[in-house]
């Protein structure tokens, strides 16, 4: 059974529908990402990624350039993710240049997941490399 995307926002937790939630999981988690934003977009999220988990093992946070960066790129996923009927997962418009998302929540929430989920996230990117760095049984299950 899938867990729901959750974050934390003044108190309460926000939760994606499912479909959201499974979809962007997916296009962050593996090889589909070049379907919703390009190869470009893929190598940018790849090395993110990668500098998120050195980050990680050194115990520093990201820091909000980093998160300000990440935002185009999450925004341009989910302007992708479309149900079965091609509607749109994510309702927005535009204002000028910039989309305005009527649940700008569930946009942070995608941004925020990826930060706590970078350590799978880059056992995913070494084994599609097929680049492993020890004996972390993460690592073992993800080759196998």
């Amino acid at each position: 059974m899938k867990k729901s995307s959750t974050v934390k926002k003044s108190g309460a937790v926000k939760k994606l529908n499912t479909a959201q939630s499974l979809l962007a999981n997916i296009a962050l988690k593996t090889k589909l990402l070049p379907m919703f934003g390009g190869e470009f977009l893929v190598k940018q999220w790849k090395a993110s990624e990668q500098v998120k988990y050195i980050n990680l093992l050194q115990g520093v946070g990201a820091g909000a350039c980093e998160i300000e960066q990440l935002l185009p790129q999450v925004q341009i996923l989910a302007m992708s993710l479309v149900d079965d009927k091609g509607a749109p997962l994510f309702d927005f418009k535009w204002e000028g240049n910039n989309p305005v998302f009527s649940d700008a929540d569930a946009i942070d929430t995608i941004l925020e997941n990826r930060a706590q989920e970078a350590s799978e996230v880059f056992v995913e990117i070494s084994a599609f490399n097929g680049v492993f760095y020890g004996d972390d049984k993460e690592e073992i299950a993800a080759k196998n």
